[in-house]
């Protein structure tokens, strides 16, 4: 596929879906290695996923981050404003029905599957008392997106525990389109990176205050500079497009490589950013990234990335009884993909179609090339309705 950056709409960004979903896989791998060694199984395990597997998380936070706020961008140019009903309607219907159902199929589901056979691994036996111990607590936590508070508080409770990045991302949107409002652009990413980065972590140690102690932990700023990155093509293409054109961005490419793979969430954030605008500049060869099954293995990202456990513990189970290691990736990943291809197609599907409804940006608009701070200007910033 020849891939031009001028012929694709702006509103399609190439090869984001494929990366969706290589971030998703290197967390699988990484669960897998780590869940053989909580539950004390013997399994050779890939090295490279063990610093793949955080980072390709913190790709998701940045990820998130740079296509919501490019999105809500595209929004204030078509509409004049954010219609923020419709966005939290269309984040309901796209994370909710997944999340509650990992949800209550970790309270409800796990204790009656383990209870009925005689396999109970260490981590799960844990896993059921901790359940047993601070249930409803920790469930009620979960259920009002608080599943990082619950963990933090009372400990991992198996498939659950997963549910913690979904809450800190559904956290920052909670406020994201009303900060968006208050502040122009520009300050509200500065402001609350710098905020987030320093002033929280120091207040936090200071007076120990549990509140800013929570805020010091979540990843919130990841998405920040996932909104830096958008506000940047949104505002500045050309001058995004001159600096991929320039010899300079190849010098720097090794550079955030170097300091992505430190995982301090202060370098992270913009070599992911990086990434993400050498890809929509066309850099990264995006033509290997544009093909029919990487962009659908991308859709089903979401259950890839909530449903790997279970199948994990029954890949390892089948491992352990036929001596095979080769067996256990193997069933790990492909039976991990059938899952999330089941799952989408019909039960995450039909909520995707009632959210289609709710779009403000139309799937073939072109913004005009006027910066989104002049379009924020001449509507008074984003007005909002509810």
């Amino acid at each position: 596929m020849n891939y031009s950056p001028s012929k694709v709409p702006q509103h399609y960004l190439p090869g984001f879906n494929a990366l969706r979903f290589l971030a998703a896989s290197t967390v699988v791998f990484h669960h897998l290695g780590r869940q053989a060694e909580l539950n004390s199984i013997p399994l050779p395990t890939l090295p490279l996923f063990e610093t793949a597997g955080p980072l390709g998380v913190q790709f998701f936070f940045t990820l998130s981050g740079f296509l919501i706020t490019y999105l809500l961008g595209l929004e204030v140019r078509a509409t004049g404003r954010i219609d923020a009903q419709a966005f939290y309607v269309r984040r309901i219907l796209r994370i909710w029905p997944l999340y509650y159902f990992v949800l209550f199929l970790a309270y409800f589901g796990v204790p009656l599957i383990f209870g009925a056979i005689s396999w109970r691994p260490p981590f799960i036996e844990k896993s059921l008392l901790n359940l047993h111990q601070t249930f409803p607590s920790s469930f009620l936590f979960s259920f009002f997106l608080m599943p990082n508070i619950s963990l933090k508080v009372y400990g991992p409770i198996f498939l659950a525990g997963l549910l913690w990045s979904v809450g800190v991302e559904e956290q920052f949107y909670a406020v994201w389109p009303w900060i968006l409002k208050w502040l122009s652009w520009p300050r509200a990413f500065v402001g609350l990176l710098l905020t987030k980065v320093f002033i929280v972590p120091w207040i936090a140690r200071i007076t120990g205050s549990a509140v800013f102690t929570f805020l010091a932990e979540t990843r919130f700023e990841l998405m920040i500079w996932g909104g830096m990155g958008a506000w940047l093509l949104l505002n500045y293409p050309r001058i995004v497009q001159f600096f991929f054109q320039n010899s300079l961005a190849r010098w720097i490419s090794p550079l955030l490589l170097f300091f992505a793979l430190t995982r301090n969430l202060l370098f992270t954030g913009p070599a992911f950013v990086f990434v993400l605008l050498s890809l929509r500049e066309g850099k990264l060869g995006p033509f290997l990234l544009e093909n029919w099954w990487l962009k659908y293995l991308g859709n089903i990202s979401y259950g890839i990335y909530l449903l790997h456990p279970p199948i994990i513990l029954l890949a390892l189970y089948l491992g352990q009884r036929f001596h095979s290691a080769v067996l256990v990736y193997v069933v790990a990943f492909f039976l991990t993909l059938l899952f999330a291809h089941l799952s989408y197609r019909y039960f995450e599907r039909p909520f995707l179609k009632l959210k289609e409804r709710w779009a403000r940006v139309p799937g073939g608009y072109v913004p005009e090339p006027v910066p989104i701070a002049q379009t924020m200007r001449n509507v008074g910033y984003c007005e909002m309705t509810s």
